[in-house]
């Protein structure tokens, strides 16, 4: 061992630190456009390891003070195939998970709006070869012909729509749906939970519930009313319905400047949420704000993959 690995090792143990793990659903996703989906057998085997060779800890329990390395698990959105798949799974292995969820669609029942745009351009078996779609005041013609072309829209459309207010995305699946013709959901496009889905997640003695704002949108791209609004009604509704304070938070994409900014860090702190995740990687060690945890965000690797993933995270 050189001089550097060992100057390396006793920052280690003298400064500990825990790596917060990102996930979104764990499903056979039909549809995976952006890999946020973990099939169950690759999540049961990433959960094996996080049991057998780390110490899996509760988001609230993160301190500053803290002496021992450790694993967070969190979700983000709140699908309802964190019931169905990863509940049980989690319930196996004893892995305690904060799975944040966005209070809207579990009000409404309604799709998250990026799974309604890959559906009708990625998935639907017919679609017109031109799709004409206004945004923000602007109109946009599209050729959508060909696949290549629907992926290329899909792309365009996906980062436009990053910047839209509420009202602008409602109009826009909804002009979306009217174009391909999706009227109904399909199984397998990803659905978020419904109330009662919510509620039986969130008796299990292993999870616990986080705020994700009303309706998902890009906070940096808001007024300060409009965040505050996001934030705190998010929170209230999750509170009424679960009977429970909820005092963590995850800012929706997660990235810093991009999607939320230094308002959005005071509202969250105003709303009386004790901490906030965001979507950088980096570790939690003594010198975090914990207004702005990173995680590393998970894909669909096996548990050998998943290891090693997490060994170079960790050496970082």
């Amino acid at each position: 061992m050189n001089v550097s690995q060992i100057v390396r090792q006793h920052i280690r143990r003298l400064y500990p630190k825990t790596v917060i793990l990102l996930y979104h659903r764990v499903a056979e996703c039909r549809l995976d456009s952006e890999q946020l989906c973990v099939t169950p057998q690759h999540f049961a085997e990433q959960m094996a390891c996080l049991r057998k060779h780390f110490n899996v800890r509760r988001l609230h329990n993160l301190h500053r003070w803290d002496t021992n390395s450790g694993i967070v698990v969190t979700f983000d959105d709140g699908y309802s195939d964190n019931l169905y798949h990863a509940l049980p799974v989690l319930e196996e292995y004893d892995i305690p998970a904060t799975i944040f969820v966005s209070s809207h669609y579990v009000e409404t029942d309604t799709s998250f709006w990026w799974d309604v745009l890959a559906a009708t351009l990625l998935a639907a078996p017919i679609v017109p070869a031109q799709l004409t779609i206004m945004l923000q005041g602007q109109t946009y013609h599209y050729e959508t012909s060909s696949e290549g072309e629907r992926l290329q829209v899909y792309r365009k459309l996906l980062e436009k729509a990053h910047y839209l207010n509420a009202s602008e995305i409602e109009q826009f699946v909804f002009d979306l749906r009217q174009w391909a013709a999706l009227h109904h959901w399909q199984d397998g496009w990803g659905r978020p939970l419904a109330l009662s889905e919510l509620q039986s997640l969130a008796q299990s003695a292993l999870i616990d519930i986080g705020a994700h704002t009303q309706k998902h949108l890009n906070l940096a791209h808001q007024s300060r009313t409009v965040q505050s609004a996001e934030i705190q009604l998010g929170r209230q509704q999750l509170q009424t319905w679960l009977n429970r304070p909820i005092t963590s938070f995850a800012y929706p994409f997660g990235f810093p400047s991009l999607h939320y900014n230094a308002d959005t860090i005071r509202a969250v702190q105003a709303a009386g949420f004790l901490r906030a995740c965001a979507n950088q990687e980096g570790w939690v060690t003594w010198r975090s704000d914990q207004f702005q945890y990173p995680r590393y965000l998970v894909r669909d690797w096996n548990g050998d993959e998943f290891m090693e993933h997490l060994a170079a995270w960790f050496a970082a």
